[in-house]
């Protein structure tokens, strides 16, 4: 064991990060019954090809949790929020999930999740300041 340690900065995406990613999720593994995780990532593509949108997260423990949903501002107020949301939720409920969860501010879509069945969990105001970060949750079976 080494009896130096120091403490580095380093990008999100680098071998570090993924080992760092990998431990916490080991450990999870081991100390509950859900050892086994799915990424999830759909993308709204346009006729060329190019990612306009896309929704991503990943299925462990019976839940959904959703890390991300955008939809470039041209393609917004045309239902591809609500598909993308839907096919998320679609591939998780086949997958096993029952629930869904995310993270939301209050400059973001709260209103738009609520209008798909999530509802407030918990909230933390001033997160950044001046706004409140949300978490929702929704049930997936009916």
């Amino acid at each position: 064991m080494p009896t130096q340690l120091s403490i580095t900065t380093g990008d999100d995406d680098s071998p570090e990060a993924d080992l760092v990613r990998n431990g916490l999720y080991a450990f999870n593994f081991t100390n509950t019954p859900y050892s086994h995780s799915d990424d999830v990532a759909f993308f709204l593509k346009d006729d060329e090809d190019r990612v306009v949108g896309g929704i991503l997260g990943y299925e462990w423990g019976g839940w959904l949790h959703i890390t991300h949903l955008w939809v470039s501002e041209a393609y917004r107020k045309q239902g591809f929020g609500k598909r993308l949301l839907e096919a998320a939720e679609d591939h998780a409920v086949h997958n096993g999930c029952r629930q869904s969860l995310l993270e939301t501010f209050s400059f973001q879509a709260r209103p738009f999740y609520e209008r798909f069945g999530y509802v407030v969990a918990g909230q933390i105001d001033g997160y950044p300041d001046g706004y409140t970060s949300y978490f929702m949750k929704k049930s997936l079976t009916s």
